[in-house]
């Protein structure tokens, strides 16, 4: 994940198609931002590395992103007893939750845009277009869930696009840092 494929984006004159870019920037930087937690859970377990994906992927049911976050979490805390590492980890699992929550680009724009509609803002053509994301596979369906339809501008998913790559980025350095050499540590550990 690079930030300079944000700048690249920016770039493109026709607002749809960057619009659509920073959409599968945002999923794919959501993915990135998965398999990392996945390597801080397996780097912080003593399990085998098909066990640790048995486990955080689900092997016989579905597991959610929060789910896999909290597994992640659980085993980073279950390792770690420093309270500067601790709330450095704390502080980041509350921005994963952010980008990656509810409301988050992950979840609007990997599972909810199912139909789009773009438009002028205001009849502006110089003002970037808003695009209305259904949150279900049909508008009846969405109201007999009680969702109404989300009406996101471009700006917005550029800046979660930016949200995102800030998460991965800062949960990338935490496993750097704290979590990568920690698996071969506790494999190189005498059993008793």
């Amino acid at each position: 994940m690079q930030l300079g494929i944000i700048g690249d984006i920016d770039q493109v004159e026709d607002e749809i198609v960057r619009f659509y870019a920073f959409k599968g920037y945002c999923v794919s930087t959501a993915a990135g931002i998965e398999h990392l937690l996945f390597s801080c859970f397996y780097s912080a377990n003593d399990l085998s590395e098909e066990d640790a994906a048995a486990k955080f992927y689900g092997s016989k049911r579905f597991t959610t992103f929060s789910q896999k976050r909290d597994l992640a979490d659980e085993a980073v805390k279950d390792v770690y007893r420093n309270p500067g590492v601790l709330e450095t980890w704390d502080k980041l699992i509350s921005e994963i939750s952010a980008v990656t929550g509810v409301d988050g680009a992950r979840n609007v724009l990997a599972h909810n845009i199912l139909s789009i509609h773009a438009y002028e803002n205001e009849g502006d053509p110089s003002k970037p277009y808003l695009f209305e994301l259904a949150v279900s596979r049909n508008r009846n369906e969405a109201a007999a869930f009680g969702r109404d339809p989300r009406v996101v501008n471009l700006k917005s998913v550029r800046e979660e696009a930016c949200a995102l790559n800030s998460a991965y980025m800062r949960l990338f350095h935490f496993y750097d840092r704290h979590l990568k050499h920690l698996y071969k540590k506790i494999k190189e550990q005498p059993s008793e």
